[in-house]
């Protein structure tokens, strides 16, 4: 018996994970939006929906096994103190699914919450809601938990562990507090300097919509994540808040270096800055999974000629693969090949490199 207290992207991803491979699981839920409630009811995800108070009441939370806290990071800290009031002996394990852990961590500590398994998993995209979740979201991807007694060995701890590898994730055991530094620097940071850079772009502009035009291409592509939930990076910011600025002074510190060598024409360290930026790049895993949602794409060369992506389409077609979105690419200064076709998994996009270079396609991925 699992509940969720709401059902966006991340909690509708898995809630309908769990639906695939528990078909016998029991699943309620609670979200504001009514329609995404509707929406899983009438695609068989949940079995029920209920106002707040009454998922959280001692009643329910008695058959419970597992209880999602899937709203934004502050609130689902507030909301620690109300179900603690209803808990009884209730045994579910109670977690959350935000990329703030330490204050989630801590106020479940206050309330000698000893069945709070924070979680965290490292999947997600720049589109939001239950429309948008689906029921692969988090296979293979890391999923952090983190015992909120800071007890590695706990028993509660063990058993979400196997709940989670069970549904197709990877689940990695950390302190909060180490968790939250880590994703200042390799989640949150990324997401402010892309929406300060878009910003500054915007500003620059002055309304001239070439810009947006000759921008779509690789400026488009690193700036992606700026269209991600402006609610819930604004209260990452803030349960977060000390880390981020620590990061943040550490991105100016690299801003302002590059500003003055550009200034006094020290080219050498403008050499060095792109050396080392290159040399780390270079050196993660491109089979790793990380906190900002992959993109499964390729790039075709394609002869100019009527039907030519047509074709291309068929050939995926025919062997039952999805395509999530194809087009022509006008700019090319960061990419290779005129066709960019993206896919839902990595499953979809290798056999795809398979094929279309057996047909003679030049692929590039």
């Amino acid at each position: 018996n699992v509940a969720f207290i709401g059902l966006g992207l991340i909690g509708g991803s898995i809630a309908k994970t769990i639906k695939r491979i528990h078909p016998e699981a029991d699943i309620i839920a609670f979200d504001l939006d009514n329609e995404s409630i509707d929406f899983a009811l009438s695609e068989g995800v949940i079995s029920k929906k209920l106002e707040l108070n009454e998922l959280i009441s001692t009643e329910i939370l008695k058959k419970l096994d597992y209880l999602f806290l899937c709203a934004p990071v502050m609130e689902n800290t507030k909301m620690l103190s109300n179900i603690k009031e209803n808990l009884g002996e209730s045994k579910v394990i109670i977690t959350d699914v935000g990329s703030v852990k330490a204050s989630f961590a801590a106020e479940a500590k206050r309330l000698s919450m000893s069945n709070v398994i924070c979680g965290h998993p490292m999947a997600g995209s720049e589109k939001t809601g239950f429309v948008s979740s689906n029921a692969y979201m988090i296979e293979n991807v890391y999923y952090i938990i983190c015992d909120a007694m800071d007890d590695m060995e706990s028993e509660n701890l063990k058993k979400f562990k196997e709940f989670i590898a069970g549904l197709g994730a990877i689940p990695i055991a950390l302190n909060a507090d180490y968790h939250d530094y880590i994703m200042s620097a390799i989640s949150h940071m990324p997401h402010y300097v892309a929406a300060a850079l878009v910003n500054a772009v915007n500003d620059a502009s002055e309304g001239d919509e070439i810009f947006k035009t000759l921008a779509a291409g690789g400026f488009k592509d690193i700036t992606r994540i700026a269209s991600s939930s402006p609610v819930m990076w604004e209260q990452i910011a803030f349960a977060n808040k000390n880390n981020v600025l620590k990061m943040l002074n550490g991105m100016i510190d690299n801003l302002n270096d590059i500003k003055d060598s550009i200034i006094n024409n020290q080219n050498q360290d403008i050499i060095q800055l792109f050396e080392r930026s290159r040399s780390y790049r270079n050196s993660i895993p491109e089979s790793g999974l990380g906190t900002i949602n992959k993109e499964y794409r390729l790039h075709c060369d394609l002869v100019d000629e009527a039907g030519g992506i047509a074709t291309v389409a068929t050939i995926l077609a025919v062997n039952n693969i999805s395509i999530k979105n194809i087009g022509i690419i006008h700019n090319r200064e960061y990419e290779e090949g005129v066709l960019r076709i993206e896919f839902y998994d990595g499953d979809s996009l290798s056999r795809s490199v398979e094929l279309l270079e057996r047909h003679k396609y030049t692929i590039y991925h």
